[in-house]
C-alpha cells in the first residue's frame, strides 16, 4: 500500500515522521507526540522494545540504512506524501536532517539549529574550541593530532585526562562506551589507533571529579524567532557508573537552582543562533566553584519523559515551530519529581545499600511516584519486551563467557 495514501486516509493533521532508533529517547518522543494528540509514523526502531509501543506506527517503506543526508534524501523522496514534520532522535539523524536540500527541507520541515551550529554541537573538538572564545567554563580540552602529540599533551598538567570521542554515537555503537579513562599515553595511543580504523577521532579532556549529584541538566526549546519558550532543570541523583555512566535517577529542580548554568546558556545559544530542542549537560567543579558545560545536544534526550510529565512538552513545541505556528512559553513546572531508569538503577542502589551509602527511606523517596524511564501503565508492552530482550542478551553473554 502507498504510504502517502495510508497517511492521508488516516490523518487530518500534518503528521510527524519520528527518525528514531532502538533507544528510550525514541520511545519518549513517540509518547510525547501521543500526549499532544499529534499523528505520527516512525522509522529506525526495528523490532526493539520501542516498536511495541501502542503509538508506534512503522512506515511500510522503512528506513534501514545508516542515517546520512544522502540516504535520508533518497528515502524521503520515495514517500508520496505532501508534508511531514521530521523529529530526529539521535545525533546522526539530526545531522542528516540538517543537510537536506531546500526542496525536501520545505516538504519535510524540522525545528533544528542552522547547519553551522549543528556542526559545532556534534563535533566535540569544535565545541571545545568555541567555549573559551566566548569565555565560558568548559573542561580543559585539546584536539588530538599526531600520536607524538599525545605524549606531549599527557605531560601538560591535565587532571585525570580521558579520551572523549568527537562522534559520540559512532564510538558508543562500536565500543559500547561513552568515553575512556586511560592510565597512560601508551594506552591512549592504542585506543586512538584502534578507533581510527573505524574513522573515530578523539579529544583529550580533563575529568572533573565529584559525585553524581554534581551533574546538572538544563533542557528546553527555542523557536525560529530566537525566543526561549521553555527551560527545564534537573539534577542527577544516581549514575549507572561513577565515571562515565548515564543518569539512573534524577529529579526536577527549580530554575533558580540552576541559575549559573542558565546564564552560560543565555550567552552560548544566541551565539549559535540556536533553534529547536536543547539538552545541556553540566558538572559542578568543586575545585573552582564553577559549573562547566560538558555537552550541548541539539535533539531530544533519553529522559525527555520527565520534562513531558512536568508539562514541558518540548516535542510538541518542535512540531508547532516546524510548521511555522506560534509556540507558547512555559515558565513553571513541578519540582521534586523523580525519574528512574530501573533497569540501571536497581544495580546502583544495591551496591549503595551494601556500602551503607543509601537507606531504605532515601530509596523509597526516589521511587514512590517516580516517572519510569520505560514502563507506563497505559503502554506496558515496551517495558515487558525490554526486560525479555535484556534477559536474553545476558543469557547469551554468559553462555559465550564474555565479560
Amino acid at each position: 500500500m502507498d504510504v502517502g495514501v495510508t497517511i492521508s486516509r488516516t490523518q487530518s493533521r500534518t503528521p510527524v515522521l519520528v527518525l528514531g532508533s532502538p533507544h528510550r529517547t525514541t520511545l519518549g518522543v513517540i509518547r510525547a507526540l501521543a500526549r499532544a494528540g499529534i499523528p505520527q509514523f516512525a522509522v529506525g526502531a526495528g523490532t526493539s522494545f520501542v516498536s511495541y509501543c501502542r503509538w508506534h506506527r512503522r512506515l511500510h517503506d522503512d528506513f534501514e540504512n545508516d542515517p546520512n543526508a544522502d540516504s535520508l534524501s533518497e528515502f524521503l523522496g520515495r514517500l508520496s506524501v505532501e508534508r511531514m514534520v521530521l523529529i530526529p532522535c539521535s545525533d546522526a539523524w539530526v545531522a542528516a536532517v540538517g543537510r537536506l536540500e531546500r526542496t525536501l527541507a520545505a516538504r519535510f520541515p524540522a525545528s533544528i539549529p542552522p547547519q553551522e551550529s549543528l556542526d559545532i554541537c556534534l563535533d566535540k573538538s569544535r565545541f571545545a574550541n568555541m567555549m573559551p572564545r566566548l569565555g565560558l567554563p568548559h573542561p580543559r580540552t585539546i584536539s588530538i593530532g599526531a600520536f607524538d602529540d599525545v605524549r606531549t599533551l599527557w605531560d601538560s598538567g591535565f587532571y585525570n585526562p580521558f579520551l572523549k570521542p568527537r562522534n559520540s554515537l559512532a564510538f558508543s555503537t562500536r565500543f559500547q562506551k561513552k568515553a575512556l579513562l586511560v592510565a597512560n599515553a601508551d594506552e591512549a595511543i592504542m585506543w586512538i589507533r584502534e578507533a581510527g580504523q573505524h574513522g573515530i577521532e578523539f579529544v583529550l579532556q580533563e575529568y572533573i571529579p565529584g559525585p553524581a549529584t554534581n551533574h546538572y541538566y538544563v533542557d528546553g526549546f527555542i523557536d525560529r524567532m530566537g525566543t526561549v519558550c521553555a527551560r527545564f532543570a534537573r539534577r542527577c541523583v544516581r549514575l549507572s557508573d561513577d565515571l562515565f555512566g548515564v543518569s539512573s535517577c534524577m529529579v526536577s529542580i527549580p530554575l533558580n537552582e540552576a541559575k549559573a548554568p542558565i546564564e552560560i546558556l543565555d550567552q552560548l545559544l544566541p551565539a549559535l543562533r540556536y533553534r529547536g530542542v536543547f539538552n545541556a549537560q553540566f558538572k559542578y567543579d568543586e575545585r573552582d566553584g564553577l559549573f562547566k558545560l560538558l555537552d550541548l545536544n541539539p535533539r531530544a534526550w533519553g529522559g525527555v519523559s520527565l520534562a513531558v510529565s512536568c508539562g514541558v512538552n518540548v516535542i510538541d513545541m518542535a512540531y508547532q515551530d516546524a510548521l511555522g505556528r506560534p509556540v507558547g512559553q512555559i515558565t513553571s513546572y513541578p519540582v521534586g519529581r523523580y525519574w528512574v531508569n530501573a533497569a540501571l538503577d536497581n544495580a546502583v542502589c544495591w551496591q549503595l545499600f551494601r556500602e551503607g551509602r543509601l537507606t531504605a527511606r532515601a530509596w523509597l523517596r526516589t521511587r514512590i511516584g517516580a516517572v519510569p524511564a520505560i514502563f507506563r501503565w497505559d503502554d506496558p508492552l515496551p517495558a515487558i519486551v525490554y526486560f525479555v530482550q535484556a534477559t536474553w542478551r545476558e543469557i547469551r553473554r554468559r553462555l559465550r563467557g564474555t565479560p
